[in-house]
């Protein structure tokens, strides 16, 4: 879609091929009914009733449309939305998208979430205000929130984590990527036991890299890792940012049905799009260097795909349509993920791009990051933004959606006895995977999980009586077949797996590992008319995430320009922000690294002034200091002189 809209306003004509029913790829939200003979979910009762999943789309043609069509199914989503400020790419064609009713546009429709929240089974919510930049009273609040939190976390812990985010911010690119793209994150921050760690350092900071991008810490790249922890760090001192934003309404509702019928109505004799088509291969031409054509077929068989021809706010409004299984075009881009493109490179595209042979092993780098959505009868209050649950071993985060969809009342939807949703990502399902657990499991095990997080201080925040269906992402299946003899190393490994769990997911996520970024493409290949625009290419953004799927778009757009050199305006692409006033401290790491000297802190007095200043602005807005509850470990004393002991290296 984005780089549909990015050549359609340069006069091209696009014809777009989703696998899905639904549109919107990984980023869509699609409607959930309960099956006829579904009980409600009560206390006691086991999750076990199978998810049957509404498409939100209907039959164009002049019949009347069913009632039962006319009630969107309940509101599911592989997973839900996060607008970072840093995010600029794809918050760019949101202002360049009208709403359906044309008064303002997409990018209207994000709100700020106010907070974030970290859940423990042995403590209260801890709730931080994320606005303070612009309300600064809540500065006040911030301070007593860390007061009062008792994680047990000393002075040492916080400075050791945040002098790596120092580090991070003071280091020169070229170190970045010659360096840190080559150590784990959790090596960097020294938890690989050369320096010990307090259990409380290991508590709340090793499981972050797990709930924001679905990555181990001792797998995942510093480079990455460090990089959007200093961009969030970013958004939280900048004025013209918004540290946290979600939609208002669900993201087809609000965001990808309102895109298509803006670019059907303005475009419509160039646009199309097709739903339930799948690639099977690319037919490359060595001589020409080209693709000569793409074979397709339908995603489910004995199915005919279908070609959207409307959208309005609660469904797309589709025709069969009977396509050639042979597709000729000038140009091909690819918006495939890297697990499903991998297998698609043959061995003439690899003549053309020896590049391409590097996705049979990048296709390794996936991880499970895949939601479910439960369902209550009553709106409950957790926190007003996302909420981190950092005990469980399925690292667990969620949203409550109601407070953000001001204009949508849920009992609108489904059967009308549902008020709420409770939307969660479940970031770590290798501990699924190990303890076997079954399918129709998953969603008791979870909801008990959050619980435990949530109900503490004999507070009952999530009753069982008041949850009354559940959603599971229907990429997670399971599989019943034995699978054959399978020459593909990657191919036999997971198959293997997932005999013995019975699980599979369609739609796994790339977790940029160490030293992945040389097996990265760029989004323009060697094959002269053929594109990259997925998550996995090479971009400033270097996340796999909405965000660095719309830059890949818009670097694969540019290419094209450039191949049919043509006049138009090329689409604008971001680097990541860097702070401005520290240029001079990166500056100096550059000379160091083109020395061959390692970074070393260019402010070593920093750590000592923060203590005085901590208590100073605690003594001026009178927040009181509280003491360490009883077991809870250490608590946060400020004024405990820093260690300064520890090797300041790590690059």
């Amino acid at each position: 879609m984005s780089a549909a809209h990015e050549l359609l306003e340069r006069g091209y004509s696009v014809k777009i091929y989703e696998r899905q029913q639904v549109p919107g790829g990984k980023s869509r939200s699609f409607g959930y009914e309960p099956a006829p003979d579904q009980a409600p979910v009560g206390a006691g009762q086991a999750l076990a009733a199978p998810a049957l999943h509404k498409q939100r789309t209907v039959q164009a043609n002049d019949a009347p449309i069913d009632a039962a069509d006319l009630r969107p199914g309940l509101p599911a989503e592989h997973g839900f939305r996060f607008f970072p400020g840093f995010y600029r790419h794809i918050t760019d064609v949101m202002r360049r998208t009208p709403r359906l009713d044309g008064k303002g546009c997409v990018a209207d429709d994000l709100v700020n979430a106010r907070e974030v929240a970290i859940a423990r089974e042995d403590g209260e919510v801890i709730k931080v205000p994320t606005d303070v930049i612009h309300k600064p009273w809540l500065i006040r609040r911030l301070i007593s929130a860390i007061e009062r939190s008792d994680t047990g976390l000393s002075y040492e812990d916080l400075t050791l984590f945040t002098s790596r985010i120092w580090q991070v911010m003071t280091s020169c690119e070229a170190r970045r990527i010659a360096e840190y793209e080559r150590i784990g994150w959790w090596q960097f921050i020294e938890g690989d036991g050369r320096v010990p760690l307090s259990p409380a350092f290991c508590r709340y900071f090793g499981n972050l890299t797990r709930s924001l991008v679905a990555a181990q810490p001792h797998l995942a790249s510093t480079r990455t890792n460090g990089d959007i922890l200093v961009q969030l760090v970013i958004d939280l001192f900048n004025p013209a940012s918004a540290p946290d934003r979600v939609l208002n309404g669900p993201t087809n509702e609000v965001w990808i049905h309102p895109w298509i019928q803006h670019l059907k109505s303005k475009y419509e004799n160039k646009f199309e799009y097709y739903l339930d088509v799948t690639v099977t291969r690319f037919e490359c031409s060595v001589e020409e260097n080209a693709i000569k054509s793409a074979t397709i077929k339908p995603s489910i068989e004995g199915e005919v795909p279908t070609r959207i021809v409307k959208c309005d706010r609660h469904r797309a409004f589709v025709e069969p349509v009977h396509l050639d299984s042979v597709v000729i075009a000038d140009h091909y881009i690819s918006a495939i993920p890297v697990e499903r493109m991998a297998p698609l490179v043959s061995k003439s595209m690899e003549k053309c791009d020896p590049n391409l042979h590097w996705l049979d092993y990048l296709k390794e780098s996936v991880q499970w990051m895949n939601g479910i959505v439960f369902y209550l009868k009553e709106d409950v209050s957790i926190a007003e933004g996302h909420v981190i649950h950092i005990d469980p071993p399925t690292a667990l985060t969620s949203i409550l959606q109601a407070q953000f969809w001001k204009n949508i009342s849920l009992i609108n939807y489904g059967n009308g006895n549902v008020t709420a949703t409770l939307s969660v990502d479940i970031s770590n399902w290798e501990e699924l995977l190990d303890e076997k657990i079954e399918i129709h499991a998953i969603p008791r095990l979870v909801w008990d999980q959050i619980k435990s997080t949530v109900n503490v201080n004999g507070e009952q925040i999530l009753k069982d009586d008041n949850l009354q269906y559940w959603s599971l992402d229907p990429a997670i299946q399971e599989i019943h077949a034995e699978c054959g003899s399978v020459k593909d190393k990657h191919k036999a490994k997971v198959q293997a797996v997932n005999n013995i769990l019975k699980l599979s997911n369609s739609e796994p996520l790339l977790v940029n590992t160490i030293d992945s970024w040389r097996l990265r493409p760029y989004p323009d290949s060697r094959i002269k008319n053929f594109f990259l625009a997925s998550d996995y290419v090479r971009t400033s953004t270097d996340l796999a995430t909405m965000e660095g799927a719309n830059e890949a778009a818009r670097r694969a757009v540019n290419a094209i320009l450039d191949y049919d050199k043509s006049r138009s305006k090329r689409a604008r692409v971001w680097a990541l922000r860097q702070i401005w006033f520290l240029a001079p401290f990166r500056w100096r790491d550059r000379r160091r690294f083109d020395q061959g000297r390692i970074w070393t802190d260019p402010v070593p007095w920093l750590p000592h002034i923060v203590p005085p200043l901590w208590n100073a602005a605690r003594w001026l807005l009178m927040v009181p200091k509280h003491a360490g509850s009883a077991g809870s470990g250490r608590s946060l004393d400020i004024r405990t002189k820093p260690s300064l002991e520890r090797e300041s290296g790590g690059g």
